[in-house]
């Protein structure tokens, strides 16, 4: 008798925990997060999904939301990225022997 009475309570236990547990894994795992700025710098195409929304923020001023300030920053990044590269094969182009 006691240990059907310990059952049952753990059955109770579980089921609370189930319906806790479930909705707010479902909340986590749909969640719509943000991009970051790593993220856009990881997923390029993704800047393109945010474009028209940013643009029409840049068109009215500074961008406001953090999704665009984050596109802006990976798109800072990116450029002084491949500005170096450049630089870097220029000066490389450069120390090379000219052909004959």
């Amino acid at each position: 008798m006691e240990r059907q009475a310990t059952t049952n309570k753990e059955a109770r236990m579980h089921k609370k925990a189930a319906l806790i547990l479930i909705p707010a894994l479902l909340l986590a795992a749909c969640g719509d997060k943000e991009p970051t700025k790593q993220d856009f710098i990881d997923n390029p195409e993704l800047m393109e999904k945010h474009a028209e929304q940013c643009g029409q923020e840049y068109a009215k001023g500074m961008p406001t939301s953090e999704l665009c300030k984050a596109m802006l920053e990976a798109q800072q990044e990116m450029i002084g990225t491949m500005l170096q590269q450049m630089m870097q094969q220029m000066q490389e182009m450069g120390e090379q022997p000219a052909e004959e």
